[in-house]
C-alpha cells in the first residue's frame, strides 16, 4: 500500500466514524448511549476517559482495525457517551500526552450543534473521587500553562501538575 492509498485510508476511517457518532444508531447496542446534541452549542461538563476512536469501534463492533493505525482521540463519558475531541489549545495535553490519556478526566466544553464534536475548555482529573486542576507548571518562571510543550518565557520544560481544587490558588 503506498503512502497516498494509507492516508486516504485513514481519512476515509476518520470520515466514516464522524458519520458513525453523527448517527443514533449505536444506541442501545452493548450499553452504549450516544449524545444527543443539543440545538445550541451550550457548554457541558463532562467525565470520562480518553479513547482511541477506531480502537473503541474494533472492541465494540469487531471493525476492521490497522496495527498502525491513526489515533483518532474521543471522549467517552461514564455513561457510556461518545464524542470526537476537537484538538485546540485547551485540548493539546489530551492528544499528546499519554498520562492526561490514562487518567479519568472532567472535561468542560460545548458540544456543536447536529454533531458530536467536543470542543474542550478546561481540563481537570478525577482520582478517589477528588477533583484536581490539570495543568503544566514551568518551576522557573512560575508560569502555568494548559498544554505540554517548552515553557513560553525560558524555554524550559514545564511539568505536568495535579492539585485537589481547594489549594490551587498557592503553588
Amino acid at each position: 500500500m503506498t503512502l497516498i492509498q494509507r492516508a486516504a485510508l485513514q481519512m476515509s476511517i476518520t470520515l466514516s466514524l464522524l458519520a458513525a457518532l453523527s448517527c443514533s444508531v449505536m444506541a442501545g447496542v452493548q450499553g452504549l448511549t450516544v449524545a444527543s446534541p443539543p440545538a445550541i452549542d451550550q457548554e457541558v461538563e463532562l467525565q470520562g476517559r480518553v479513547v482511541c476512536l477506531p480502537e473503541r469501534m474494533h472492541q465494540l463492533y469487531d471493525t476492521e482495525l490497522e496495527p498502525n493505525h491513526q489515533h483518532v482521540y474521543g471522549f467517552q463519558t461514564s455513561d457510556g457517551q461518545l464524542l470526537l475531541l476537537l484538538r485546540t489549545k485547551y485540548s493539546e495535553a489530551l492528544f499528546l500526552d499519554e498520562r492526561v490519556r490514562a487518567k479519568e478526566l472532567r472535561l468542560k466544553g460545548r458540544i456543536f450543534p447536529k454533531s458530536h464534536i467536543f470542543e474542550v475548555t478546561r481540563t481537570r482529573s478525577v482520582r478517589n473521587g477528588k477533583v484536581f486542576d490539570l495543568y503544566y507548571y514551568c518551576s522557573v518562571c512560575s508560569i502555568e500553562t494548559v498544554s505540554p510543550g517548552p515553557c513560553a518565557c525560558c524555554q524550559g520544560p514545564v511539568e505536568l501538575t495535579e492539585r485537589p481544587l481547594k489549594e490551587r490558588s498557592k503553588h
